[in-house]
């Protein structure tokens, strides 16, 4: 795949170890009009900015995963099979759509991300609260080395490498 990478650096002009971390690819998902995606984290990436997505799936497996996205950001993310025999005008009028209805669909995109981020803390809580309560805790101990769930800051330099 690195002469592939390099081509494509090439062709768009950009070095070819340019983007290879999370935060480059996280960066560039959210400086773009659609993505079209055949992955689950990007498709993550672009939604979570407001970023509408045509999620590409080749297997039931990501057919359901991408499909579990369009459900929790409504009307941001169209899944398009590639196994269909209209694949191409499927997809070209997937993107069409995501194009025409990309500004007005951002600000509601963010807000499903935002409500995912409140309701996943609010379960970890609630997880946490009878962990500590069957162990006799009334208290949740300080947080070590590792990354919190209920914060966006980073408690080890390893896992900042990953972030």
């Amino acid at each position: 795949h690195e002469a592939e990478a390099q081509m494509l650096a090439e062709l768009v002009d950009r070095p070819s170890r340019a983007g290879t971390t999370p935060a480059y690819a996280i960066a560039q998902a959210g400086s773009c009009r659609i993505v079209v995606a055949g992955s689950y984290h990007a498709a993550v990436f672009a939604l979570a900015q407001g970023v509408p997505v045509v999620g590409v799936s080749a297997s039931p497996y990501y057919e359901a995963k991408l499909g579990g996205l369009a459900e929790l950001f409504p009307g941001g993310c169209r899944v398009v099979s590639a196994g269909d025999v209209d694949f191409g005008a499927q997809l070209a009028a997937a993107v069409d759509e995501a194009w025409q209805t990309a500004e007005a669909l951002s600000p509601d995109l963010v807000a499903a991300a935002e409500r995912q981020i409140t309701a996943a803390g609010d379960a970890y809580a609630r997880f946490a609260e009878r962990v500590f309560r069957h162990a006799g805790t009334s208290a949740a101990p300080q947080p070590r080395a590792g990354v919190s769930v209920t914060q966006t800051s980073v408690f080890s330099e390893s896992a900042n490498r990953y972030l």
